[in-house]
């Protein structure tokens, strides 16, 4: 249960970039979603969040997949403290790794407004397949074939 309060927090912290919905959640909503929702689709292998802690047990973001039709679709959110310094990238290639354990395909959708996450995700060899207007805005499919990632 306070891995589901930190995973708040974080999500939180991230709300504005993420492609679903998109404003701050309160603590019962996270815990219902929690115990009704996520327990039951990680046993079986649905969905998964892999939280990342700094040296001092801190949390500094989150990795998380969704499985959908055979693809992974993958989201991940650093603590805005914490950004630029790689974690991101260490998520992403943590990711990446249990993909091609699996040998499914990664799903990344991205704000075209979001350039950081989307040179994040081109540099791990991403391709960009389609784009769609979405609330307003446009939102980019990147597609990682095969769970397998560019030397980059």
């Amino acid at each position: 249960m306070r891995q589901a309060l930190l995973v708040r927090r974080l999500r939180n912290g991230c709300c504005a970039y993420l492609t679903n919905y998109r404003q701050p959640i309160g603590r019962l909503r996270q815990l219902t979603w929690f115990f009704r929702s996520y327990r039951p689709s990680y046993r079986s292998g649905a969905y998964r969040i892999y939280l990342l802690r700094g040296p001092r047990g801190e949390a500094i973001g989150y990795g998380a997949l969704q499985l959908r039709d055979r693809q992974l679709y993958i989201t991940e959110c650093i603590d805005a403290a914490h950004r630029g310094q790689g974690h991101g990238s260490a998520i992403l290639q943590s990711l990446i790794a249990i993909a091609q354990t699996e040998g499914r395909e990664l799903i990344a959708e991205i704000w075209a407004s979001n350039q950081p996450s989307i040179q994040l995700h081109r540099r791990a060899g991403f391709e960009l397949v389609s784009s769609r207007q979405h609330d307003g805005q446009e939102l980019c499919v990147y597609r990682l074939p095969g769970g397998s990632a560019s030397s980059a």
